[in-house]
């Protein structure tokens, strides 16, 4: 359903790249032939971890979906998988 663009093709460093549309450059993401972008954060607090998505429409350079996720580590497998559904929905 997608093609995945290998990391070392990337257009920035994805450690030290912005997640908000309004900082991303999306240009080199073109240039790649990217369509969508996903990025996400996360920070460990106690137990839990706060994740957060967001799916880029790189043609327009706009978030087509953002979630936000507080979970236990035993929990992050199923955060990512709901994203994961909710991008297929969209796209």
């Amino acid at each position: 359903y997608f093609k995945w663009i290998p990391q070392g093709s990337y257009a920035e460093d994805p450690q030290a790249a912005p997640v908000q549309d309004n900082e991303i450059d999306f240009a080199p993401w073109r240039t790649l032939g990217a369509n969508y972008l996903i990025k996400a954060t996360a920070e460990q607090s106690g137990g839990r971890y706060t994740i957060e998505f967001r799916l880029h429409y790189v043609t327009e350079a706009r978030q087509l979906l953002g979630r936000k996720y507080q979970v236990p580590a035993n929990q992050i497998g199923a955060a990512v998988h709901d994203f994961a559904n909710r991008v297929l929905e969209v796209t």
